[in-house]
């Protein structure tokens, strides 16, 4: 074997099948596609200014730069305007939020609004909201209250205005609840404690 290499001219040709030489076509095109395809690509320009060692010079020619590109920028702007094309409508939060479907359309007394308006006749909290009454307030503790919690409850009497603050007595909240509503207490307002803190 390493008689056969010596023997061997490094500078004859070496003789190539042609199934070779069709795989080496093959090769040559894709390469040829490839590189076509990469001169379509737009890369760029190079701009960069930092090979000019004079700051002044190179400060001159990015100014020159900058003023170009706006100088161009505007031009674009003004053939727009008079080309007519409408303009683009940037993408915000706004823009992007889609709408509310809870949202009340047109006039409340519409057909579309049937459902939301008989709804708003409805409405539980309407009298609270409207303030047609005056609410009347019930303040309460746990059982077996602390020093601190009942001055807290005592604070809130003075807070809240149209409120009363009594004791429990070992009794439920449903209870209370029941006697609330029979003395005509509008509101209930538990205080409840925390390793004997408020």
């Amino acid at each position: 074997m390493e008689l056969e290499t010596r023997l061997k001219n490094p500078l004859s040709r070496v003789k190539v099948s042609e199934e070779e030489t069709i795989i080496k076509d093959e090769k040559d095109k894709k390469i040829n596609n490839t590189a076509e395809a990469v001169k379509e690509v737009n890369f760029p320009a190079d701009n960069n200014f930092n090979h000019i060692k004079c700051k002044a010079v190179r400060q001159m020619k990015v100014q020159k730069l900058l003023k170009a590109k706006a100088k161009a920028k505007k031009e674009a702007k003004k053939m727009r305007n008079q080309s007519g094309a409408p303009k683009q409508i940037p993408h915000t939060i706004e823009s992007l939020r889609e709408k509310d479907e809870t949202m009340i359309k047109g006039e409340i007394d519409d057909e579309e609004n049937a459902e939301i308006k008989a709804e708003l006749m409805n409405d539980e909290f309407a009298a609270y909201y409207k303030n047609d009454y005056e609410p009347k307030v019930l303040i309460t503790y746990c059982d077996n209250p602390t020093r601190k919690t009942r001055i807290f409850g005592r604070e809130l009497t003075r807070i809240i205005p149209n409120s009363i603050s009594l004791y429990r007595n070992r009794s439920g909240v449903k209870k209370m609840v029941k006697s609330a509503i029979a003395r005509g207490f509008s509101d209930i307002v538990i205080v409840n404690e925390d390793q004997c803190q408020p």
